[in-house]
């Protein structure tokens, strides 16, 4: 299972066995903060990173950040694949933050500063194993082990994965919706239904191509609806995991993929590429102009 991992200007430390000034800090927080009677799980883990930053806020911004990084890859591995019909529990996101997150100096001693959860569910769940516990840890050296190898699009795919983690931890699964479609935008780097539908649905072989293709373009006119016309939209959360399968296998295509992109516009470029029912003579033509170039 994972101990410690970190990025930039912050490092996470999994700790089993709090010390007593934080676990006093935390339960007096809980116990001001929360109505008398609500009953937290034990699946909570206590989380201790270390960030820095021009000011205290900055500093709990970028530990945040470096938190909802590292659940956006644990949640694309619990939840790949997964699709639910109805569930009392929202979010989408199985791995979320805790009730309350509080400050403390380099010295063990609190600040003062606290942030809360306003969309914390009680109702967590519990990972299934130790088994399963250790294969998501794996999952999560592996993709991130990856992140990193793409030194130039590094910071623009780990805003992508905040975004998603961030998108996938709202309760009101319309808005979640809205915030999942605008990843996939930027996934795509494309703003149009049909060049998103377009660039989706090339990165599926052709005989489901054209499927892909239709479904997305409906779930981006439902988008649009919703939007701009103000429109309840219907059967959410089939919606929203439907779109979800879309996000999901594209970060894991860009994670996985052994080419170089410099920017992630070419990545776009690329699945419109992958696309094109004329591949082949497409391919002829770039060469011979190539030729012709030089």
């Amino acid at each position: 299972a994972l101990k410690k991992t970190g990025g930039k200007n912050y490092r996470i430390f999994f700790i089993a066995n709090p010390p007593t000034e934080y676990l006093q800090h935390i339960n007096k927080l809980l116990r001001q903060n929360f109505p008398a009677g609500v009953k937290f799980p034990n699946a909570d883990t206590f989380d201790k990173v270390i960030g820095s930053g021009r000011s205290t806020d900055e500093a709990a911004e970028t530990c945040l950040w470096g938190l909802d990084l590292m659940r956006g890859f644990l949640n694309l591995g619990e939840l790949n694949n997964r699709f639910r019909i109805s569930s009392d529990w929202n979010p989408v996101n199985l791995i979320v933050l805790g009730p309350v997150q509080a400050l403390f100096d380099e010295n063990d001693a609190a600040i003062g500063h606290s942030y809360f959860e306003p969309h914390y569910n009680p109702k967590v769940r519990l990972l299934r194993s130790r088994e399963h516990v250790s294969q998501l840890s794996e999952f999560y050296r592996v993709q991130y082990g990856s992140l990193r190898k793409k030194i130039r699009i590094r910071r623009e795919i780990e805003r992508i994965i905040v975004r998603y983690c961030r998108a996938l931890d709202l309760p009101d699964l319309q808005y979640a919706f809205l915030k999942l479609w605008s990843v996939l935008e930027r996934l795509t780097s494309n703003d149009s239904v049909e060049g998103i539908a377009r660039r989706v649905a090339g990165a599926y072989g052709p005989g489901v191509r054209e499927y892909v293709r239709q479904e997305v373009r409906t779930l981006g006119h439902m988008r649009n609806v919703h939007l701009h016309v103000g429109s309840e939209m219907q059967n959410t959360e089939n919606r929203l995991y439907a779109l979800k399968r879309y996000v999901d296998l594209l970060l894991q295509v860009l994670l996985d993929s052994a080419f170089s992109f410099h920017i992630l516009d070419e990545f776009g470029r690329f699945l419109e590429l992958s696309g094109k029912e004329n591949f082949d003579r497409t391919v002829s033509l770039m060469e011979y102009a190539k030729r012709f170039r030089n």
